[in-house]
């Protein structure tokens, strides 16, 4: 910056403070003055990566963030990175009240951060002097999309065949539950409704076949009947209606799911291949109906066409 407009700036900032009346330094129109020209001593860098709305396919998720240098002394850089969805659905991080992250009192002028998931970010930068603080340079956004480099997915399915004739729903030491003779398919604990609902819903579907992604502790269900979707309705279902066609596997806050565009249907965590083997398996069998008993924990979870 010129030294002479610096010196301006400053002598104008202490005119406001000194010579005017304290009932017009302290109204909008001279603070605002005021702010606008401390501002304008450390004018916003510029911002050189990442290009706006570029799209990246890199993964893990690295991103440099590199602007211009201010070319004055002493100056020191701040960086904001927001996220879409990372806090809530449909919102970016600083709505909640809270950046995604903040990086305060950087001397270099780059910054590498690893985003958390497949979703839209945006980044700004401001320059610091001491107690001077700049305004925030305009937001630069950013995508990731990371799901298509996906691996081929070997589908071994895990299934237990069962009798849907001899099912029967039996209170054993004071929990309902789906038993077949002596093995039980599901565990509905004080809730009968429920257990005879879903038993209403073997039969209906003539299921035959239980099946899981990721056991022990399996992240996705469903169920066939002779090796087929289960297809129809059933009145009193809890369904939800999707497009197979629209699916996509995405990191979202690091929890991998697949979504319905900005509608998630089924979170793995941080397991990326069941979210790929429950995505094919979705497309196998052609469902387009996630179904529950029991929401919002529900102790049976099926899909149908």
């Amino acid at each position: 910056m010129d030294r002479k407009l610096l010196t301006l700036l400053t002598a104008l900032s202490f005119v406001l403070l000194i010579f005017f009346p304290i009932a017009t330094a302290t109204s909008s129109n001279a603070l605002d003055i005021l702010q606008k020209s401390l501002q304008l001593m450390v004018p916003p860098p510029e911002i050189e990566s990442p290009v706006d709305g570029k799209v990246y396919h890199n993964f893990p998720r690295k991103l440099l963030i590199r602007w211009k240098k201010v070319p004055e002394t002493g100056i020191t850089y701040d960086v904001e990175i927001d996220c879409m969805h990372c806090r809530k659905e449909g919102q970016w991080a600083s709505e909640s009240g809270t950046p995604w992250k903040l990086v305060t009192g950087l001397r270099t002028n780059m910054f590498e951060i690893t985003f958390p998931g497949d979703n839209p970010g945006r980044v700004r930068v401001r320059s610091v002097k001491g107690a001077l603080v700049g305004q925030w340079s305009p937001w630069v956004h950013f995508f990731f999309e990371t799901a298509q480099a996906t691996p081929p997915v070997q589908l071994n399915e895990d299934c237990i065949s069962f009798n849907p004739d001899t099912i029967e729903v039996k209170n054993i030491s004071g929990s309902w539950k789906i038993v077949d003779g002596t093995m039980w398919l599901l565990d509905f604990g004080s809730n009968m409704c429920q257990a005879l609902q879903a038993y209403r819903i073997i039969k209906h579907y003539r299921l035959n076949k239980q099946c899981f992604v990721g056991r022990p502790k399996a992240s996705f269900h469903y169920w066939l009947a002779n090796n087929k979707a289960p297809s129809g309705g059933l009145d009193g279902e809890d369904c939800i209606f999707f497009t197979p066609e629209n699916l996509k596997v995405k990191n979202i806050n690091g929890r991998w799911k697949i979504v319905d565009g900005s509608t998630w249907m089924f979170d793995f965590g941080n397991n990326r291949s069941d979210a790929n083997v429950a995505l094919e398996l979705i497309k196998k069998y052609n469902f387009t109906y996630s179904c529950f008993v029991g929401r919002p924990s529900a102790k049976m979870k099926y899909l149908r066409r």
